[in-house]
């Protein structure tokens, strides 16, 4: 388990990634961020690692699309 990761964490790191869809999680260490595309513009949400139902997330940040530069997507 322990080369499975070493070797995932060599493959994921420093590269730019373009969300395709409405939503996407990704774990970084004992933290998952939730990414969430919207017509109004982006919300990203924090979670423990281990998710259980019921629980809110640790912080949310929303950011409307009229913060950012002009960029068609």
């Amino acid at each position: 388990m322990i080369e499975y990761e070493n070797e995932r964490d060599d493959v994921l790191k420093d590269r730019e990634y373009m969300l395709l869809g409405k939503s996407t999680w990704i774990d970084i260490r004992n933290l998952t961020v939730n990414v969430q595309r919207s017509e109004a513009g982006v919300t990203i949400d924090v979670w423990p690692r281990e998710l259980m139902r019921g629980y809110s997330p640790i912080a949310t940040l929303s950011v409307p699309w009229s913060e950012g530069s002009d960029v068609e997507d």
